[in-house]
C-alpha cells in the first residue's frame, strides 16, 4: 500500500514557492544595499553580477525543491492509477489537488524568477 498525500503534502508547494519569493527578493534587496559599500569580491565580477548569481542561485534550489515535489506528486497520481489491487479506494481529490499545487508552485516559481535574467539587479 502506498502513502497517499495530506494536507500538509498539498500546501508544501506553495511553502516552496512563497519561501522562494520571500528569499530571492529578501537577498536582492539586502544584496544591493550592502555589496555596493564593499569593492567586487577578489576582483571576480562586479558587485551587481555577483547580487545577480547569489539571487539565481537561490532561485534554481528552491526550482529544485518544487520539482521534485512535483516529480513525487505525478509519480502519486500515476501510482493510484496504474493500483486497481488496493482494497481501500485511494483519496483521488487529495492525490489531484496536490500534484495541481505542485504544478502551479513550479509556475509560480518560474514566473518569480523570471526578473532575475531579464533585469539588472540594483538599477
Amino acid at each position: 500500500m502506498t502513502q497517499q498525500p495530506t494536507l500538509w503534502r498539498a500546501i508544501t508547494g506553495p511553502t516552496v514557492w512563497l519561501t522562494c519569493l520571500v528569499a530571492v527578493y529578501t537577498a536582492h534587496a539586502l544584496g544591493c544595499r550592502y555589496i555596493d559599500v564593499q569593492p567586487a569580491w577578489a576582483g571576480l565580477a562586479e558587485p551587481t553580477t555577483m547580487v545577480t548569481l547569489v539571487v539565481f542561485i537561490a532561485w534554481s534550489f528552491f526550482l529544485v525543491a518544487a520539482v521534485l515535489l512535483g516529480w513525487q506528486s505525478w509519480a502519486w497520481l500515476f501510482r493510484q492509477a496504474a493500483s486497481r489491487a488496493d482494497p481501500v479506494p485511494p483519496h483521488k481529490f487529495m492525490t489531484r489537488f496536490t500534484f495541481v499545487a505542485d504544478v502551479s508552485a513550479i509556475v509560480a516559481i518560474l514566473a518569480t524568477g523570471l526578473p532575475i535574467g531579464a533585469v539588472p539587479a540594483c538599477v
